[in-house]
């Protein structure tokens, strides 16, 4: 397969000129409607208590918005995005051999799924947020004017704020 072209490096090169606050937008929205719809057919298949967390249950409202909105989206994005992806992008300048991007994805997303297991739903919702926010980072790198950690960090606070929101609003 001599001419085979990463997929994802393809889009990423096709989509790197958009404007950055665009880009940000755009992945805002589609882990806005992600979250929202998972939320609805999980809810739709099961209870939803399904999405209760018992390390929440003792915080009060202001300690789990903290811990939700900015302490949680922190975290994460370093360990999950900014330093596996960038141990993957370093390894590869070592080895002096272009890896494809969906490895770099999935050993972000799959820890980061793993680290929200409160039960096998939330897990594999999880999961396919931390596929959104690794290929989010990925593309981050590549686009003027958009530090990636902090791109990252952005949306995936704001999405915690809309369910945190929504949490309150629906209790």
């Amino acid at each position: 397969m001599k001419n085979w072209k990463d997929p994802i490096r393809l889009f990423i090169e096709n989509h790197k000129h958009r404007v950055p606050l665009q880009l940000l937008l755009c992945f805002f929205a589609m882990e806005v409607f992600y979250t929202i719809t998972s939320s609805w057919v999980v809810n739709w298949l099961v209870d939803d208590s399904v999405f209760e967390i018992d390390f929440l249950q003792d915080m009060s409202t202001t300690e789990i918005f903290w811990v939700a909105v900015f302490l949680g989206p922190l975290l994460e994005t370093f360990l999950f995005q900014y330093l596996i992806i960038e141990l993957v992008f370093w390894f590869e300048s070592i080895i002096k051999k272009q890896i494809p991007l969906l490895i770099p994805i999935l050993l972000s997303a799959i820890p980061f799924g793993l680290t929200h297991d409160y039960n096998t739903y939330y897990l594999v919702t999880a999961t396919i947020s931390g596929v959104i926010f690794a290929f989010f980072y990925i593309m981050a790198k590549q686009v003027n004017g958009l530090n990636p950690f902090w791109s990252v960090f952005s949306v995936h606070a704001a999405m915690n704020l809309v369910s945190f929101i929504l949490n309150q609003f629906y209790e």
